[in-house]
């Protein structure tokens, strides 16, 4: 497998077309063939109609209708509804199900119902696929759970509900490090994961210590819950590292913003593991300022308070949606698998992530092995046209990516008798992905990206 090294500026000007026809509303075109996959794997549209934003992926479970796929938006107020009648892969429609509230960005399915997060609310839609396969806006929602964000930082509340029947939810940092505050007047605190009833009642504290998740999932055999966390900004290129955790039981500290996490090997591929402790600069543990306490006793301190991650997944590289593979499509070494999507740094030279990668694991649920699924985004000089955000595997084992730069929802796909072909889109740098191996590329660096789109993970 191998990967393209340098592009001219006719394929640049491409991709500039390709989005600026997206802004208008057109039909999507955009430059898959810089996208690299191991062999055997492809990706294409799912829909070429246009998703601004598009962020959030959750499948509805009505298998009558075919794939209902429920995409939420970030700077924007809509959700769609992303419809596969037929179920061959292809999208048929597009339904702008949701288009008054302001930044609806997590989403969680179950029963007929979609529970939708803005930044103060989270709130039901009730009869959900019935409104979409009518093409129909829903309608006014029942309000679950308000008063819970702050204007500022991570102020998206992700959601994945749990074999135990309750909706979990992030309560993500108002700020890049600090102490984090109490969510106004309820017996909550910033930067910890919560958990509900789906009626919104029940409210308590799961896991602390946490900065920004941005997805989540629980294991579809080992019933633990498992976690994307992006690491704080401005103390360096190469730390700390962004993270997947998992919880295996409620009250697990996993340190911020005192105790961070430093992988091991190369930054733009970390070798298996949860890396090291690395106390934070700033907010170093306070037990051991109080003793005028050593680097490395803060370090120690970290090693014996803090919950390790399962795989530490590079410094900044926006560590994003993340679910577990368990179809039969793709070869049997993903089955039980993370699949995440990384978003792509904004503060760091050269820029990493703008791919979606693989973690498998082991029985035991700790890493195994660490690599890519598909990578090219981000092109050699630094621009980069799309971001991945959110993945979703379907009923057929093929996996969606959600794309809130570019406005796209893809889908890849594996076919066993392409696996020893060719791919046209390559020149000689090899890439091992078996391996989790993938060529140094040296970068210009990446474009200016909002604050909005900072904060947003």
């Amino acid at each position: 497998m191998a990967r393209i090294n340098s592009f001219s500026g006719c394929i640049l000007c491409v991709v500039l077309c390709c989005l600026s026809s997206q802004a208008a509303g057109q039909t999507l075109s955009l430059p898959l063939d810089t996208i690299a996959l191991p062999p055997g794997f492809s990706i294409d549209l799912y829909t070429t109609t246009p998703l601004p934003s598009a962020r959030t992926l959750v499948l509805s479970d009505n298998t009558t209708a075919g794939n209902i796929v429920y995409v939420s938006t970030n700077a924007r107020s809509n959700v769609y509804a992303v419809i596969d009648r037929n179920s061959d892969g292809i999208a048929d429609s597009v339904v702008t199900v949701i288009s008054n509230l302001a930044a609806p960005l997590g989403i969680a399915y179950a029963n007929g119902s979609l529970w939708v997060a803005t930044t103060p609310t989270i709130y039901r839609f009730d009869n959900v696929d019935e409104l979409a396969l009518a093409g129909r806006n829903f309608s006014t929602p029942t309000t679950i759970l308000p008063n819970l964000g702050l204007p500022g930082d991570h102020g998206n509340h992700y959601m994945t509900i749990g074999p135990d029947n309750m909706i979990y939810f992030n309560l993500g940092a108002p700020f890049n490090i600090g102490i984090p505050p109490a969510v106004g007047t309820r017996d909550l605190n910033f930067a910890t994961i919560a958990r509900m009833t789906p009626d919104g009642s029940n409210v308590s504290t799961f896991a602390t210590g946490i900065r920004n998740v941005v997805g989540m999932q629980f294991h579809p055999t080992l019933n633990t819950l498992y976690f994307s966390n992006n690491g704080r900004d401005n103390i360096g290129d190469d730390v700390p590292d962004d993270y997947i955790a998992y919880a295996p039981v409620e009250g697990l500290d996993f340190g911020y913003p005192h105790c961070h996490r430093m992988g091991s090997g190369d930054p733009a591929l970390r070798s298996p593991g949860p890396g090291t402790p690395y106390p934070d600069p700033e907010f170093p543990p306070p037990a051991i300022v109080a003793i005028n306490g050593t680097l490395a006793q803060q370090t120690g301190y970290c090693a014996v308070t803090q919950n390790p991650p399962v795989q530490t997944v590079g410094p900044h590289v926006a560590t994003l949606g993340m679910k577990f593979y368990t179809g039969d499509m793709f070869p049997s070494s993903y089955n039980m698998s993370i699949i995440n999507a990384q978003h792509g740094s904004w503060d760091r030279t050269p820029p990493l992530g703008y791919r979606v990668m693989v973690l498998n694991l082991n029985d035991d649920g700790l890493a195994a092995n660490y690599s890519a699924l598909a990578d090219g985004w981000l092109l050699p000089n630094g621009t980069a046209w799309g971001r991945p955000a959110d993945v979703l595997p379907l009923p057929d084992g093929s996996v969606l990516v959600s794309d809130d730069t570019a406005g796209a929802v893809y889908r890849i796909t594996y076919n066993a008798a392409l696996a020893s072909t060719t791919m046209s889109n390559v020149t000689a740098d090899t890439v091992n992905f078996a391996n989790g191996v993938l060529p140094e590329l040296t970068l210009a660096p990446a474009p200016a990206i909002s604050s909005e789109q900072a904060t947003a993970g």
